[in-house]
């Protein structure tokens, strides 16, 4: 008769399966998941053989610590992303006053060096664009960088 209630016992024990659909492309374990297998694995433990709740609250530790750097990597990523977008925004903001300075400079008397490292004076008569670069055209067929000009006199 112990046979039989030693057998009752055990076949009286469940085990618990967790599942996820396929489907589901979140495999990451939140809190809520950790803590549910937690308390399912507690309640189907062996009431003559406990589990150990001490790696369980270390777990639960390290769970926790994984999610708080998690947050502060997005955290990261996100003001990082921000910087970006104002670094972008600067950029833009510069290249659009170079541009318009550029333009200004139209009818003024400019030297510069080319791009072949020539000293060169003129009169501005056109602002030329080539991908980033700014380049102020002069009257005698040359072409300087808006950056490498070195002298900007008066307008004719």
């Amino acid at each position: 008769m112990i046979t039989d209630l030693s057998e009752s016992a055990l076949s009286s024990t469940t085990t618990t399966t967790t599942t996820t659909d396929s489907s589901d492309s979140n495999t990451e374990m939140t809190l809520e998941d950790f803590v549910t297998i937690m308390v399912e694995e507690l309640t189907n433990q062996d009431p003559t053989d406990p589990t150990d709740t001490s790696s369980y609250v270390t777990q639960l530790t390290q769970l926790q610590n994984m999610q708080a750097v998690e947050e502060q990597t997005e955290a990261i990523e996100n003001v990082s992303d921000q910087m970006d977008d104002m670094s972008d925004l600067i950029y833009s903001m510069t290249y659009d006053s170079a541009f318009q300075n550029a333009c200004s400079l139209i009818g003024t008397e400019v030297t510069g060096v080319t791009d072949d490292d020539l000293d060169i004076s003129g009169t501005v008569t056109s602002v030329q664009v080539d991908g980033e670069d700014i380049y102020v055209v002069l009257g005698n067929g040359y072409s300087i960088d808006y950056y490498s000009l070195t002298d900007v006199g008066e307008a004719s």
